[in-house]
């Protein structure tokens, strides 16, 4: 109950931040929607030249694509950015305030940022993967609702150990903002493709 407390105490401040700041989110609804742009003219283009991509058609890779916009969002969402402040706590030597708190110091490091912004990119991945699946004509088992949903949550898993991993790295290099950065870039060229399109190797 009191990791409950804590987890809705600083989703409680993220909210207030964003209603303080409402343009901010049709500014991050924007910035979603020029990338969805590009991600689609490229397809266009390369589905001008081909009807599939090594077994992938145009509606498979948007779906694909919508499935990357939704894991984004929810990186952005209270993951990306506890792990930035875990950093700059670390950096300006303020993480020791943190650990002196009567609460679990692990969970307090990885929810203490919650920025709603990335909410706009979690409706329009939803969107998308929508939009490809009635396009596509799937018909969506429950229990392949539910495989869908353990994969997303083991992804987020995989994502955020590999965030907090690359954030303890401050302790022992201290300025390391810049690698949240590569990390995104990645994330976004890494995710936008499914691995089958890839070469064996």
């Amino acid at each position: 109950m009191h990791a409950l407390t804590i987890v809705r105490t600083y989703v409680k401040l993220g909210a207030l931040g964003a209603l303080q700041y409402r343009a901010n989110f049709v500014f991050d609804l924007i910035n979603v929607a020029g990338y969805l742009a590009s991600v689609l003219l490229t397809l266009g283009l390369i589905f001008r030249q081909t009807d599939s991509l090594n077994g992938w058609n145009a509606d498979e890779l948007v779906a694909v694509a919508g499935i990357q916009i939704l894991v984004g969002g929810f990186v952005g969402l209270v993951i990306r950015p506890s792990m930035q402040q875990l950093m700059e706590n670390i950096r300006l030597g303020t993480l020791d305030f943190m650990l002196t708190k009567p609460a679990d110091s692990q969970l307090l490091a990885s929810v203490q940022q919650v920025n709603f912004g990335s909410a706009a990119e979690m409706l329009v991945g939803l969107a998308v993967i929508g939009i490809a699946l009635v396009r596509l004509g799937a018909a969506i088992g429950v229990l392949d609702a539910i495989a869908f949903v353990v994969l997303l949550l083991a992804g987020l898993v995989i994502v955020t150990c590999f965030l907090t991993v690359l954030a303890t790295c401050s302790f022992w290099f201290v300025r390391l903002e810049n690698i949240l950065v590569i990390f995104q870039a990645a994330f976004n060229q890494a995710g936008r493709w499914p691995i089958g399109i890839y070469p064996g190797w």
